[in-house]
């Protein structure tokens, strides 16, 4: 088949690694692949390597009172030129350039990765904001392209199946729930002896506001204010959140509990190194480094929230608590840290519970929802 990935770009996240991940098995599986994307960002270089990427220039902004922005003619020409069996499209903005025009008798494939805010739900105050009328008419707008191409879904866990389910209402058998696949050659347990003077914890993601990192920032000072201060958080990320996230860690005497390393070049390193993951996001739609953390061993704490609840097994290869629950989150940590023989056991569950998330997997039931579609499809 010729398969056409659309993302916007593929700067650093999860939803652009895995495009990157599946691409490369497609290939591996005799599919011919082109990514398109928007605008020249590539934070995964070394992912990249042989795949065919290619940026076509392209936006749409609906207005409510003003003019739209319909910049889709370059994509629209090289979807007529390049012929695809599926178009397979990743993050909101995909959705708006690729559906506007559908090709007929191509496959539209939409990959729901999370939570967007203009489908996310509404509250009465909501309802007086013009951003609430944006939201309303460009969903509204889209989904009137969905209908054109008897558009499919794959959704990331059963959470965000439910969503899609509430947020655009679409045939139920229009709807697959694919949980993620993980590269786990890339994410590899070294089984290093640790320092066992410091117990060190390991954050991994962007700085965003909904990844709610300031969380743990509070649980590092309950525990310290307890007389615990054996203990190390690491973050690897950056992003907007950063500055607020180093003012707390100042202002509460954390500096030498906390350390903020950025991005680096060999995450798996780092994680061979720390005791146990922790991950603060509330309603994580799935988590795609918890997967990588239970590769290389790394026990979870985690809430008990969104779709963690179908990658981590409480008692078993992790903790899941009650949202931006202090104590819990902290006795946690705790357990672990008292307790080598659990982050033993722990470790060893979730090297084995992950075997079934590989991405050879992962793509084949992608390939398969591929071929029953291009199948069925009207030309």
């Amino acid at each position: 088949m010729r398969i056409l990935q659309v993302i916007p770009t593929l700067g650093r996240g999860g939803a652009e690694r895995l495009v990157l991940n599946i691409s490369e098995a497609l290939e591996k599986l005799g599919h011919e692949v082109l990514i398109v994307i928007f605008r020249p960002e590539i934070g995964y270089p070394e992912l990249v390597g042989n795949l065919n990427v290619q940026v076509v220039p392209s936006r749409v902004s609906y207005s409510v009172l003003g003019k739209d922005i319909l910049e889709t003619d370059e994509f629209d020409k090289l979807v007529a030129k390049y012929k695809p069996d599926v178009i397979h499209s990743h993050l909101l903005e995909s959705e708006f350039v690729s559906r506007r025009n559908p090709a007929k008798g191509v496959t539209y494939v939409t990959h729901w990765h999370g939570c967007h805010p203009p489908t996310n739900p509404r509250s009465f105050s909501d309802y007086f904001k013009k951003d609430t009328w944006w939201n309303i008419n460009a969903i509204r707008l889209l989904q009137r392209g969905y209908a054109k191409c008897d558009n499919q879904f794959i959704c990331i866990s059963e959470f965000i199946g439910n969503y899609v389910m509430r947020a655009l209402h679409p045939k139920k058998d229009h709807l697959k729930v694919i949980l993620n696949g993980c590269d786990i050659n890339e994410f590899i347990y070294e089984g290093l002896e640790k320092d066992n003077n410091t117990f060190t914890l390991l954050s991994v993601g962007s700085f965003h506001a909904y990844k709610n990192h300031i969380f743990l920032l509070k649980v590092m000072k309950h525990l310290s204010d307890n007389g615990v201060n054996d203990l190390r958080l690491q973050f690897l990320g950056d992003g907007a959140e950063r500055q607020q996230l180093e003012n707390f860690v100042k202002s509460n005497d954390l500096n030498n509990q906390v350390e903020f390393l950025g991005y680096v070049k060999n995450p798996n390193s780092y994680m061979n190194q720390a005791h146990a993951l922790v991950h603060s996001a509330i309603d994580e739609p799935f988590g795609l480094i918890l997967l990588e953390a239970m590769s290389v061993g790394l026990p979870i704490v985690a809430f008990n929230s969104g779709g963690v609840p179908e990658i981590v097994e409480n008692g078993k290869t992790g903790f899941l608590t009650d949202v931006n629950d202090i104590d819990g989150f902290a006795n946690s940590i705790l357990k672990l840290k008292s307790d080598p023989s659990l982050v033993a056991q722990f470790s060893k569950a979730g090297r084995a519970s992950v075997q079934k998330f590989n991405m050879i997997d992962y793509v084949k039931k992608i390939e398969a929802l591929y071929f029953e579609l291009v199948k069925t499809k009207p030309v």
